[in-house]
């Protein structure tokens, strides 16, 4: 299963991605996952980090219009 999940810079800081992260987390949890693994944005660390998330390791995806974008 795949989803992906940003938060607009707009509503950044106010708790919304948290909010998103733990929904996601639950609905997992009901469904017998496990385990989660996610590739975030540099952006994104301290929130994933925060709740608990570590970094396996890093890479560059390519964007359509051809811009590098770092993740982990």
């Amino acid at each position: 299963m795949g989803l992906d999940m940003y938060t607009h810079l707009d509503w950044t800081r106010r708790g919304v991605g948290r909010f998103v992260l733990s929904h996601c987390e639950q609905e997992a949890k009901k469904a017998g996952f496990k385990r989660v693994e996610m590739t975030a944005t540099l952006a994104g660390i301290p929130l994933y980090e925060t709740c608990g998330y570590e970094k396996i390791d890093g890479h560059i995806d390519i964007a359509e219009d051809g811009t590098s974008i770092p993740s982990v």
